[in-house]
């Protein structure tokens, strides 16, 4: 591979790790509220419809359908 080539594949590739590392952590608290204020707002159609889809196989429906059944 020639050095031209090679010098912006290697800034590119810094470039992209620098900004992955600089992102601000989720603090897992936040997450969680957000979660039971979703889960709080849900209406009773919303979860015939979140019911359906995840007996359906939808793997992330199931998984919202867990976080209800968790916070009831």
């Amino acid at each position: 591979m020639k050095v031209r080539y090679l010098l912006p594949v290697l800034l590119f590739s810094l470039l992209t790790t620098w900004a992955v590392a600089a992102q601000p952590a989720v603090d897992p608290t936040q997450a969680r509220l957000a979660i039971v204020s979703d889960i709080a707002g849900l209406t009773h159609r919303d979860l015939e419809s979140l019911s359906s889809q995840a007996r359906s196989g939808d793997p992330e429906a199931q998984y919202w359908l867990a976080m209800v059944y968790a916070e009831r």
